[in-house]
């Protein structure tokens, strides 16, 4: 981050949907108000609205797409820092895919990229070698919560759930066409993912 625009008091975590992300805010507010930072947590596109009337620090991203890098110029240019968590990277297969849902222009607007392990900082490197010195090792807050030490925070929920439908496998998916309202069958699904670049 370059001292022209840092101010490490103010943090900006934006939030697109409040069941995924909420817990996974809280972590790592936890962390930046220990370090003695202010932290914002809020709608992503109220945030958005508002970027210019806010203090300058570091702003958060979970992903890299074209429409983040459209959002983090806005950012840039009000004097803000810019770190991405590629939350939405596959989890068991880091390098695949050809990152092709990650945008070379919000790479470049990023400060700091945080990866989830090895394997996704190595294609990140690979796809785009000058951008490589910003990435740094972290994992994910979202999979923090699987952790033993944290996995009690769920414990009563899950509970919960397993006494009323049994045992439960979870699947989880990158797949919002399909897992939404937005869903018009298989044909057009698939359409829209080849359309954004999400499926070759």
């Amino acid at each position: 981050m370059t001292k022209k625009t840092a101010h490490p008091g103010n943090l900006y975590l934006p939030m697109e949907i409040f069941v995924r992300e909420y817990d996974s805010r809280l972590l790592i507010a936890m962390m930046a108000i220990e370090r003695g930072m202010n932290v914002v947590i809020g709608q992503k596109w109220l945030m958005e609205k508002n970027i210019k009337s806010m203090p300058r620090g570091l702003w958060i991203f979970k992903t890299m797409t074209l429409r983040d890098s459209g959002v983090m110029k806005k950012v840039k240019q009000a004097g803000h820092c810019i770190a991405s968590i590629d939350e939405e990277v596959a989890t068991f297969a880091e390098g695949s895919g050809g990152l092709l849902w990650v945008s070379e222009a919000a790479v470049a607007f990023c400060d700091r990229i945080f990866c989830i392990g090895s394997e996704h900082e190595r294609s990140l490197a690979a796809k785009w070698p000058i951008h490589a010195c910003k990435t740094r090792r972290t994992g994910n807050p979202r999979w923090d919560y699987l952790r033993t030490e944290l996995s009690s925070v769920y414990a009563e929920q899950a509970a919960k759930y397993r006494s009323q439908h049994g045992p439960i496998i979870l699947v989880n998916t990158n797949a919002g066409e399909i897992n939404s309202a937005k869903y018009r069958g298989k044909k057009d699904a698939m359409q829209r993912y080849i359309e954004r670049g999400k499926l070759a």
